[in-house]
């Protein structure tokens, strides 16, 4: 795909932005595809903790933005402050959702993009259920190994969800967010996987088609 867009290309561009706490280093990639359809439509992506490894280029999250480039979406994603480039420490929760609301601003006042799909792994996935009530140009959220035990997961959304849990993680209550997505007033959809991990060991290509499934249906 070639794009008009300088901050999208057929590479895995690296870049920076000035975030709350200096440097916010992100990275870019465009979709396979050239359907004028997609030009509008991003997929943010949410890293998990930090303290625990977590980067924008653990295999999960690098999983999702494979997903999103093979179904022709252009993709983002980013690390919080103190992980890797971007400056700063590490802001208790709390310093993580400062970090993608300056990160959505921008992105909003930068890329031209108007029709935002939210994804976000373990960690990451809270941040985006708790902050994609205040962007309005979301369309899904895909939340992968929500931890429901740690973090207060709302149960309304303003638009439709995708949950992906795999019922071996050894870090995740896989029941407990099991009982919690059926708590869920909002249009949703649950993938359960036997036999996964919560890193999604040996099955990350598994992971990668339902993604695309995900992506298509929300697109289309």
């Amino acid at each position: 795909m070639t794009s008009d867009n300088p901050l999208f290309s057929p590479k895995d561009q690296l870049l920076s932005i000035t975030g709350p706490c200096g440097r916010l280093e992100l990275m870019t990639r465009s979709g396979d595809a050239e359907d004028n359809n997609l030009k509008d439509w991003l997929v943010v992506i949410c890293h998990p903790h930090p303290q625990h490894g977590g980067t924008m280029h653990n295999k999960v999250v690098t999983t999702v933005a494979r997903a999103a480039r093979e179904q022709g979406l252009d993709s983002l994603r980013f690390n919080y402050r103190g992980v890797g480039g971007s400056e700063g420490e590490y802001g208790d929760f709390e310093g993580e959702r400062e970090d993608f609301r300056s990160l959505i601003e921008w992105v909003i006042k930068e890329t031209g993009k108007s029709r935002f799909i939210l994804a976000g792994f373990s960690f990451g996935s809270a941040i985006v259920a708790l902050e994609s009530k205040d962007v309005s140009q979301t369309e899904h959220i895909v939340l992968i190994a929500p931890p429901v035990e740690r973090y207060v997961y709302p149960e309304q959304f303003t638009t439709p969800v995708s949950v992906i849990q795999g019922a071996d993680d050894e870090i995740v209550e896989a029941d407990a967010v099991t009982e919690w997505v059926h708590k869920v007033k909002t249009p949703f959809d649950y993938y359960y996987s036997s036999d996964t991990s919560h890193f999604f060991h040996g099955k990350l290509v598994e992971l990668r088609s339902k993604l695309r499934a995900i992506f298509a249906q929300a697109t289309s």
